[in-house]
């Protein structure tokens, strides 16, 4: 038997040997060390200090890398380490296969590393093989997902015409969603409120949704008819997703125009209803009370003939102008309107130099005060300033803040790259959330915010080894100063780049360091798990 010295020295051997291993700092080597940094790590748990070492294209350590050794070493004292931002409704393809654009620089300053393409419904398989093929050549500043579009499946078997499929039709429509699937899509979006989507039946797009559904795959929706009926179109994609077994997922969620104002909470409901159901539903959201934006001008419907940028001298001559009103308010089944669609009730004044007294109000509200009608009160005021620019879809801070609380609530920017489109939320959404939100307004904590633009998203997508800084996990990673991270972009300013992200990291590789961009073209396609890419993965 053991006497009591030989005993109390093992045990002091023990302790002596697990304060060594608690001390022990790893000595390996990594392409990549984020050291000193406070890790949220996308999961919505509270943040806490310790260095990242990357060695590739993944996270090979979190821990004490104080004696590990790195070309790459980044001092991250006083800032927040956390997985790249995913844009769940982005549409930066427009411009990324432009040279001048490819490196998405607008969206690497806000800490994004992964943009969702293909929705409002746009996107046909010939679309996905396009860009693919085109950003393998030529490379592409941030990683990349897609859904197949209902508006781009439809008007490539039908064209542009308004009635039902055949059979024969829909057929084919099934198919393309599948060939979609098969590549890697992420499921079905849809863009209702667009031509020529609005042609299509509830049941037409079940019978596509369920192409979708035995991939896990998303159904996506720009829904049918958000001013005039919201709770209807968001009842109606939720419907879609029960019926299909495709998990729902109503985009760019707001409460638009002088009707729905206060309206959050009452969708919010049906969302909430649906989740208690079963479905795995989510919204996503960009964090500005208005939607897209236009030159007033923009808004009227010119005659056949009659080009868009003349119609300033179109409406000098009393007899055009009512015609123009007419086409406006009423148009042609084939022709699109704003105010038949959204209504003058959801325009509001964002720029307007001539009279700046009008800026941040309503259109109806200041043809009121004029006595006018809103048709007339748009002559009025491009006639002065034919430069004016609105939100087509005006709403309430309250509502947007509102809904980015909601625990299903994913950000989004609804953006583009290299043009705002006149639009601050292309530059500014990610950091407005991080500045604003969290920082000056406290609507959200700091984890939350992250997990809501990180891990919930790629969560809800199934993106594999994605939006978390874990082990084994992609190393897209954003590094911010919480204190400085800011949207510079404005309506009057919309190109403005975000200040405060230090570096990103997209695929292991440095897209900005030390503010500065790389020029580094690291981002990859991310494919659906249910998708081929991800089967071939699977088998080497």
């Amino acid at each position: 038997m053991l006497n009591r010295i030989e005993i109390l020295k093992f045990f002091c051997l023990i302790l002596i040997g697990m304060v060594g291993l608690v001390g022990c700092a790893d000595t390996s080597s990594y392409d990549v060390i984020i050291a000193n940094g406070t890790i949220v790590d996308g999961t919505g748990k509270p943040g806490y200090k310790s260095d990242v070492g990357i060695r590739g294209e993944t996270i090979a350590k979190i821990g004490n890398l104080s004696k590990a050794k790195s070309e790459n070493r980044i001092d991250a004292t006083g800032l927040i380490v956390a997985p790249g931002f995913l844009d769940a409704h982005s549409h930066s393809d427009r411009t990324l296969r432009s040279p001048k654009y490819r490196t998405n620089e607008n969206f690497i300053r806000q800490g994004v590393t992964t943009c969702f393409f293909g929705v409002d419904g746009y996107w046909n398989p010939k679309t996905a093989e396009n860009f693919l093929k085109t950003t393998k050549k030529n490379g592409v500043g941030t990683n990349w997902a897609f859904y197949m579009g209902h508006n781009g499946i439809r008007q490539a078997v039908m064209k542009m015409e308004n009635r039902a499929p055949t059979s024969e039709e829909l057929e084919r429509m099934k198919a393309m969603v599948k060939q979609g699937m098969e590549m890697g899509a992420v499921g079905l979006s849809s863009g209702l409120m667009y031509l020529p989507g609005r042609y299509a039946t509830t049941d037409e797009v079940i019978e596509l949704a369920k192409v979708v559904a035995p991939y896990d795959g998303v159904y996506d929706s720009h829904v049918r008819d958000p001013v005039n009926d919201f709770l209807g179109s968001v009842d109606e994609c939720i419907e879609i997703g029960e019926k299909s077994g495709a998990r729902p997922h109503p985009a760019h969620h707001k409460a638009v125009g002088i009707p729905n104002w206060g309206k959050s909470k009452d969708v919010s409901d049906l969302v909430q209803a649906a989740i208690d159901r079963g479905l795995d539903v989510t919204v996503d959201q960009y964090p500005y009370d208005g939607a897209a934006t236009a030159p007033l001008f923009a808004v009227l419907v010119p005659p056949q003939g009659t080009p868009l940028a003349k119609i300033h001298e179109a409406l000098a001559s009393p007899e055009l102008r009512e015609k123009i009103k007419a086409l406006t308010e009423n148009p042609p089944p084939e022709v699109y309107s704003w105010v038949q669609t959204v209504g003058y009730s959801s325009f509001r004044i964002v720029v307007c130099e001539k009279f700046p007294d009008y800026v941040g109000k309503m259109l109806v509200d200041i043809a009121k005060e004029k006595a006018v009608e809103p048709f007339q009160m748009i002559v009025d005021i491009i006639a002065e300033d034919p430069d004016t620019i609105i939100t087509l879809g005006a709403c309430l801070e309250d509502d947007v803040r509102y809904i980015i609380t909601r625990p299903w609530t994913i950000i989004s920017s609804d953006g583009a790259t290299g043009g705002s489109m006149g639009h601050p939320r292309s530059y500014g959404t990610f950091a407005r959330v991080l500045g604003r939100y969290v920082r000056e307004w406290k609507v959200l904590s700091l984890e939350e915010a992250v997990h809501k633009m990180s891990g919930k998203t790629a969560h809800y997508f199934r993106l594999k080894n994605r939006g978390e800084i874990n082990v084994g996990y992609y190393a897209d990673i954003a590094v911010f100063d919480p204190d400085r991270v800011i949207d510079q972009s404005d309506w009057a300013h919309p190109d403005k780049m975000a200040e405060g992200v230090i570096h990103v990291l997209v695929n292991g590789d440095f897209a900005l360091r030390n503010e500065k961009m790389t020029g580094k073209l690291n981002g990859q396609m991310i494919p659906f798990k249910g998708g081929e890419y991800i089967k071939q993965d699977d088998e080497q």
